[in-house]
């Protein structure tokens, strides 16, 4: 079986600095060791990184700051907003097509489970959103997503 992982936070290094990207890294891993993994995250350029003990990772394009702080109703945010929106839609596609994905897990709702949604109708295969809690309660503040 041949998964997609479509996250906003994983480490850069494997070695992890922050809670959930080193999360993802660990759960990704484990995966790998049953089935090939992608894992479709943010970085500073779209890119393929070299494959590392049984996955590889697809860097969308995205700001340094954490996706979490940049705000839609702050005009300086906008272009990172769709520079973001953009280059994670085609990397996800890109990446289910690399390895000929048979599913796709969308970690959090928004955008990586939009996401997620699209490569899959695209590709027809499914694909599961993991949302928690606090993902809904945050994004039910949003005018445009209520």
């Amino acid at each position: 079986m041949n998964i997609v992982l479509v996250t906003t936070s994983f480490p850069t290094c494997l070695a992890g600095s922050e809670a959930a990207g080193s999360f993802v890294s660990d759960f990704a891993l484990e995966l790998a060791n049953s089935c090939e993994v992608a894992v479709v995250a943010p970085g500073s350029s779209e890119e393929i990184q070299q494959e590392h003990e049984g996955m590889r990772i697809f860097r969308y394009r995205a700001p340094r700051q954490p996706l979490s702080t940049l705000r839609p109703s702050n005009p300086v945010h906008w272009r990172a907003i769709a520079t973001t929106l953009w280059s994670g839609k085609r990397t996800t596609l890109h990446a289910a097509r690399e390895i000929d994905a048979d599913w796709i897990l969308a970690l959090w709702a928004l955008p990586s489970g939009y996401w997620a949604r699209n490569a899959a109708s695209r590709l027809n295969i499914p694909y599961a959103t993991w949302a928690l809690g606090s993902d809904i309660w945050s994004l039910g503040r949003l005018p445009v997503v209520r």
